[in-house]
C-alpha cells in the first residue's frame, strides 16, 4: 500500500514571508507542496501584494477575489472570500487577514495615495467608518497603529482568532472534520488559549 504524503506550510506575521519565499523559490518545481495558510501577511509581502493589486474586477482590496480562486484564495474572521467560482486547485494558497491590521496595509503609497482599502464600496467591516484619508497624515497615523496591533481584542488588528485559524486551516488541507467537530475543536483551542493567558495574567501580577 502506498501512502501518500502531503505538505503544508504555515506563517504568521513574518512567517509568511519566509512562506513566500518559499513559494517564489524554483526549488519548489523539485519538491511541490500541497497548500500553505498565511496568516496576518505584512507589507513586505511582495507576492501578496501583487495577487491583491491583480484582483479580479468587482472583489475589493480587504478580501480579493484573485483568478476566480484556482489557487490562491484570501479569508477574515467571518470564512473565506465569496465570489470564487473557480474549483479550488491541488495547491491551496490561503490568505487569513483582517481589514483593521495595520501590518498588512501600511505602505509608503499611503503617503500620497489613497489606499483602495479606504474606498466605498472596499472598506472591511472593522475598519471605522470615519477613518480617511490624508496627504502624509494617514501614513503615520497607520505606522504608528503597528507597535499596538496586537494589543486588541482578538479578531481584530494583528490578533487573530484560533477559530479563524482552524477554519482556514481546514480549508487549506481539506479536513474531513465536519462542522460540529470543527466547532468542537475550535472551542478546546480557544479555551486552552484563555486559559494560558489566564495563567500568563497571574504570573505577571
Amino acid at each position: 500500500m502506498i501512502r501518500v504524503r502531503r505538505l503544508y506550510l504555515y506563517g504568521l506575521s513574518l512567517g509568511t514571508t519566509g512562506v513566500e519565499a518559499v513559494l517564489s523559490s524554483v526549488d519548489i518545481l523539485n519538491e511541490p507542496i500541497n497548500g500553505a495558510l498565511m496568516t496576518g501577511p505584512p507589507f513586505l509581502n511582495e507576492m501578496h501584494y501583487e495577487i491583491t493589486r491583480a484582483r479580479d474586477d468587482g472583489s475589493t482590496a480587504a478580501l480579493p477575489v484573485h483568478n476566480a480562486g484556482r489557487t490562491v484564495r484570501f479569508a477574515d474572521e467571518s470564512g473565506i472570500a465569496p465570489g470564487n467560482s473557480a474549483p479550488w486547485g491541488s495547491t491551496r494558497l490561503l490568505y487569513l487577514q483582517h481589514g483593521s491590521d495595520p501590518v498588512v496595509w501600511f505602505n509608503q503609497q499611503l503617503a500620497f495615495e489613497s489606499p483602495a482599502w479606504l474606498r466605498d464600496g472596499e472598506r472591511a467591516p472593522d475598519v471605522s467608518s470615519t477613518m480617511a484619508w490624508y496627504p502624509l497624515v494617514t501614513m503615520w497615523q497607520v505606522l504608528l497603529d503597528m507597535p499596538a496591533a496586537g494589543s486588541v481584542p482578538e479578531g481584530f488588528g494583528h490578533l487573530y482568532s484560533v477559530t479563524a485559524n482552524l477554519t482556514s486551516w481546514n480549508a487549506v488541507t481539506g479536513s474531513p472534520l465536519d462542522e460540529a467537530e470543527a466547532d468542537a475543536m475550535a472551542q478546546v483551542l480557544e479555551d486552552r488559549a484563555d486559559a494560558a493567558e489566564a495563567a500568563l495574567e497571574a504570573a505577571e501580577s
